[in-house]
């Protein structure tokens, strides 16, 4: 018996024993802490009430004390800031100098509860960070926030962040739960690849081995932002149109609010997906209206101002008056490669259904495909039917008031864009890019200012703006009788900040002195311009007449050209071609249209950015 149980044992042993070395090598395989960038890392973590118990705030103390594992620890250093009513530097960067100590120390932090100061929490690292570059002046800093809320004083955050994407530090934004507020943790991030949304505390160990990764050189960083699994692929161009009942049935305005509320929740789940999409909203009662014609948005807040201003009119359910005003809008606007969606969002049968029933015959004959939504008991359902594309079971929904329509968001989202998301994961070739705009009385206005503008910020969405090597950094300058530098190469350090920055730009008049803006993006690039033969230095000029100057300009684009700036022209209505090509490096930079309508037809293979 003896033997017989020495030689089970050994079996059962050499069994575990394999086994444990099978799970081992089944792990991510971390590269060495010697292969890791030397960084100064500084975590800011929630603490307050919302968190809702020691054990969750444990958690995330443990994310921290996991992910710092990789680390060098004798040449990085690694802070710790809590925050909640107030904020704590609860751990410098010159108190522990081993991997152990600073793990223990972590995990010893405690639970306070209070309200959610995020910015008291922004501030004091900004304190630690200002000491930290006199004493290590070179070394990466980076910056990773987790909360699980919005911060209770949103608008002093608003000035904080300013300050830290001013001092470049590379910041993530981690967000757990259901109640954390997206465009905030976008706007603290550097850029959106550096933003992580989680269902809960407990997905932190979920991702602990991918941000760890992003810390370490050779290691390729992974997707970072895991969206809501019903989003899917939207990167084809869809022209979207929202159909609205705004009749009496509706009883109120605010009724008629929660409709317009959910068509601008759909608009900012697909922001991010629906690449040169184009969206608009019609309203129905006694009569249609053009709401909101078929415009490309390149910010959604626009589209959601418009959308939340929209005024409830009341009347009949002419049903059959909106959707041919639809079909007419899609036939008008129709371009090869765009998909035609339109929603109709109704709480009661159409007024002449017999006019309905034709109109939709010729909808579906053009293969536009529609989603029906009815709302509440006296919903016509055999409308619907019709008026949904098929499979109906998937283009027809129903909820018994308009508070469910909130239900609906991501089942309609994921109905817009077929197929599984593949989120793109992009790389970056740095640069250095100034757009010189326009802003002459020729152009007559802000909104024909505008139009350059959008063109402007079209170029931005093909590049990676950012604080990192590979990134690219963008400046503006506008041009009159005098030139301005709006901002510079430094200024931002996201895409989203760099356009929403473009966008404000305000239309000033005067005369077409361009050699002006030249002059200032010479001196900008001459100073400030990174010298490294990897990052591309590019200058592109938006005009719509001849330069009042043509011989200033010519000796002021020699010099710039001798900088080894690339110069890309373009032209929009009475320009001088001539001017046009001699400010560009060659003619394949030049760019031509009869007007500021057609800068939308543009297109320029920077290849500044490859997503795989």
């Amino acid at each position: 018996m003896n033997c017989a149980f020495t030689i089970q044992f050994s079996w059962t042993l050499a069994a575990l024993l394999l086994s444990l070395v099978l799970v081992e090598s089944q792990r991510t395989s971390f590269p060495n802490r010697r292969d890791c960038e030397v960084v100064d890392l500084v975590f800011i973590l929630d603490r307050s009430w919302s968190l809702r118990s020691p054990a969750n705030f444990q958690k995330e103390l443990d994310f921290v004390s996991q992910v710092v594992s990789v680390l060098d620890f004798e040449n990085s250093r690694v802070s710790v800031i809590t925050f909640s009513d107030d904020a704590d530097l609860n751990i410098r960067f010159s108190d522990y100098y081993t991997l152990a100590d600073f793990q223990r120390a972590v995990r010893a932090l405690p639970w306070v509860g209070g309200n959610t100061y995020t910015h008291k929490a922004i501030e004091l690292m900004m304190t630690e960070e200002n000491q930290r570059s006199r004493d290590r002046a070179g070394i990466t800093s980076i910056g990773v926030i987790v909360t699980d809320g919005g911060s209770t004083d949103p608008y002093r955050l608003e000035d904080v962040v300013r300050q830290v994407h001013d001092k470049r530090i590379e910041m993530y934004a981690i967000g757990v739960g259901d109640e954390v507020n997206q465009k905030e943790l976008e706007m603290l991030a550097s850029s959106y690849d550096h933003v992580y949304l989680l269902k809960n505390v407990n997905a932190l160990s979920q991702i602990q081995d991918k941000l760890a990764a992003r810390f370490c050189r050779g290691t390729p960083a992974p997707s970072t932002q895991a969206p809501p699994q019903d989003i899917t692929d939207c990167s084809e161009p869809v022209d979207l149109v929202f159909v609205l009942d705004s009749s009496w049935s509706l009883m109120s305005e605010d009724n008629f609010a929660k409709e317009l509320q959910f068509v601008t929740s759909v608009a900012n789940a697909l922001a991010e997906q629906m690449g040169q999409s184009r969206l608009s909203v019609i309203t129905f009662s006694d009569d249609a209206k053009m709401a909101i014609p078929l415009t490309m948005y390149s910010l959604t807040s626009e589209f959601t101002k418009k959308v939340l201003d929209l005024p409830w009119i009341g009347g009949n359910t002419y049903t059959d008056k909106a959707l041919e005003m639809m079909y007419k809008q899609f036939d008008a606007f129709r371009t090869r490669g765009r998909r035609s969606v339109g929603v109709v969002i109704t709480d009661g049968g159409s007024t002449d259904p017999f006019r309905t029933l034709s109109v939709i015959k010729k909808i579906k004959e053009k293969g536009i495909n529609m989603f029906a939504i009815g709302v509440g008991m006296s919903i016509n359902e055999e409308e619907l039917r019709m008026i949904a594309s098929s499979p109906v079971s998937e283009h027809k929904f129903m909820v018994e008031n308009l508070d469910g329509l909130k239900m609906l968001q991501r089942t309609l989202v994921t109905g817009i864009c077929p197929g599984p998301i593949k989120k793109p994961i992009c790389r970056s070739e740095p640069a250095d890019i100034f757009f010189l705009v326009d802003a002459s009385s020729s152009l007559l206005n802000q909104e024909n200012f505008a139009k350059e503008l959008q063109f402007v910020v079209r170029i931005v969405d093909n590049i990676i703006v950012g604080a990192r090597p590979d990134d690219s950094r963008v400046g503006v300058i506008t041009f009159s009788t005098d030139a301005t530098l709006e901002f510079g190469l430094s200024r931002h350090t996201s895409n989203r900040a760099v356009k929403d920055a473009i966008l404000a730009l305000n239309f000033t008049t005067g005369d077409t002195f361009t050699h002006k803006a030249i002059d200032i993006m010479y001196d900008q690039f001459n100073k400030f311009m990174r010298r490294s033969t990897r990052v591309k230095k590019i200058g592109f000029v938006i005009t719509d007449g001849q330069s009042t100057d043509p011989n200033s300009l010519r000796a002021s684009i020699d010099t710039v050209k001798a900088l080894g700036i690339e110069i890309y022209a373009v032209g929009a209505g009475d320009f001088d071609s001539q001017e046009l090509e001699m400010m560009a490096s060659d003619r394949s930079k030049v760019a031509q249209v009869d007007n500021l309508d057609k800068l939308n037809e543009i297109t320029f293979k920077l290849n500044l950015k490859t997503c795989t």
